[in-house]
């Protein structure tokens, strides 16, 4: 009798192992990227300059926190902007970069997006920038029914974006990014992966 049972008990987690694989597959989707644009603004909150002389001119450098709004076509990019930055400006040549991490609260609280940016300066105030980084599965995201409720602030899917902005003598910054105002400034919200076997090239 006893082995019996010990036979139907491994044949029931057996097939309840299976089902819930099976259940798990069927949850999982697929990849999908999702176009995005926006626009933000920011000022210094806890900024510093220096200037020295540089090899080939003057040089003005700034490190700090900076803090405003993002705006997005994707909840997800859009409530309270920060970011840490570092600069370094040939003031000669206008020449330089900017970067640091920034991350997105949105208004509910939950988080929003996070990761890291670099760019070139020209011109003295002009940065032309990449980002990337994380956005979580909350509202906005295209499987909310995926995600029950409390795990809003979890990182999701991947963000990527072109976007220029400018800074003023006042350190205020404001940009553009995803095509809000110059198409060639795409970014996307990607997630998933393909399945299946992969086909060796060549």
């Amino acid at each position: 009798m006893s082995r019996g049972i010990t036979r139907l008990a491994v044949v029931g987690a057996f097939v309840f192992a299976a089902s819930t694989a099976a259940g798990a597959l069927a949850d999982d989707e697929g990849p999908s990227t999702e176009p995005v644009t926006g626009v933000f603004s920011a000022k210094p909150v806890h900024a510093k300059t220096r200037t020295c002389e540089g090899e080939d001119g003057a040089y003005l450098e700034i490190s700090g926190t900076f803090a405003g709004d993002i705006v997005g076509s994707d909840p997800r990019i859009t409530g309270n902007l920060e970011f840490l930055a570092h600069a370094l400006v040939n003031t000669t040549t206008g020449l330089g970069t900017f970067e640091g991490s920034f991350s997105v609260r949105q208004a509910s609280g939950r988080a929003g997006a996070r990761g890291a940016f670099y760019t070139v300066i020209t011109e003295g105030g002009l940065n032309h920038g990449f980002a990337r980084g994380t956005v979580g599965n909350g509202p906005g995201h295209a499987h909310d029914a995926a995600h029950p409720a409390g795990h809003g602030d979890e990182a999701g899917d991947d963000f990527f974006a072109r976007f220029d902005s400018t800074v003023d003598a006042a350190l205020n910054v404001n940009g553009t990014f995803g095509g809000a105002g110059d198409a060639r400034l795409p970014a996307v919200i990607q997630g998933g992966r393909c399945t299946g076997r992969w086909t060796r090239v060549p």
